[in-house]
């Protein structure tokens, strides 16, 4: 979990070197607080709750950091197919009026990148397959896990209302985290492949 954090205030470092000051920006910053909050409290769901490390909760295993990417990779390459074959089959005449991110979040392209690249991916994957996917799982069985947790993911993302095809994409996307993460034992495959995915998003 220091990992985490050390990560996203390294990020806020590089940020920092190009004189892009995120503390400028009272979203962002307000992001960044709520991201630091969800760490802690996570910490205290897994010690006080499970009693247990977040090492052994989040499957925080770094040495394994290799075969995680080439599982990232593998997934976003499958992913990228099958979303382009879905866009391309289904969707071909409503991509022409889709409306841009900025548009979507009332955001400038700094702030876009911030909120999609740094803060998002860390705090979605701690929630929903940190927290929700292992619980449900544990009630259920994987495949209602999984399941149910895209439908959440994928229901939560609420600014996608104007453009209703995209949610086909975003729960193709849950699915593919949520078989990593649950295959795995590890949020940090699904961190990655969320991670690379908005990034290619963005730019």
């Amino acid at each position: 979990m220091l990992a985490i954090v050390v990560l996203t205030l390294a990020s806020f470092g590089v940020l920092s070197i190009f004189h892009l000051n995120p503390a400028g920006n009272t979203l962002i910053l307000l992001c960044l607080i709520q991201v630091l909050v969800d760490i802690l409290a996570f910490y205290m769901y897994t010690h006080f709750i499970l009693k247990a490390s977040c090492k052994e909760v989040f499957g925080l295993y770094f040495k394994k950091l290799p075969k995680y990417l080439y599982l990232a990779l593998l997934s976003l390459i499958l992913l990228s197919l099958a979303t382009f074959l879905v866009d391309n089959i289904f969707f071909q005449t409503l991509l022409k009026n889709t409306p841009s991110l900025e548009t979507l979040y009332n955001e400038n392209t700094f702030t876009l990148t911030c909120l999609a690249v740094i803060i998002a991916p860390l705090r979605e994957e701690l929630l929903f397959r940190g927290v929700l996917q292992p619980m449900i799982t544990n009630k259920t069985n994987p495949y209602i896990g999984v399941i149910l947790t895209a439908l959440i993911f994928t229901g939560c993302h609420l600014s996608y209302l104007t453009v209703p095809y995209v949610y086909v994409g975003l729960f193709m996307f849950a699915i593919t985290v949520g078989i990593l993460r649950h295959k795995t034992k590890s949020i940090i495959p699904s961190y990655l492949v969320h991670l690379i995915s908005n990034t290619v998003a963005m730019i």
